[in-house]
């Protein structure tokens, strides 16, 4: 069976899972110490993003640990 379902006879997605952030971040900005911020790139990153460098550097997990 796809991931799809029925619907009345017609193929319905997956019902989306919004997602919860739980927590504000305490900084809003990151570069290396000594460089000034007008000489730097601004580089936004997504919730997803953020998640993925926090389950690497503070939980050591590899990609296919934080994916469970």
């Amino acid at each position: 069976m796809s991931i799809c379902s029925k619907f009345n006879g017609v193929k319905m997605p997956r019902p989306r899972k919004y997602r919860r952030i739980s927590s504000e971040f305490g900084i809003n900005y990151y570069g290396p110490k000594g460089v000034p911020m007008n000489e730097m790139d601004l580089v936004i990153l997504s919730h997803e993003e953020v998640e993925a460098i926090r389950l690497a550097d503070l939980e050591g997990c590899y990609q296919e640990q934080a994916a469970r």
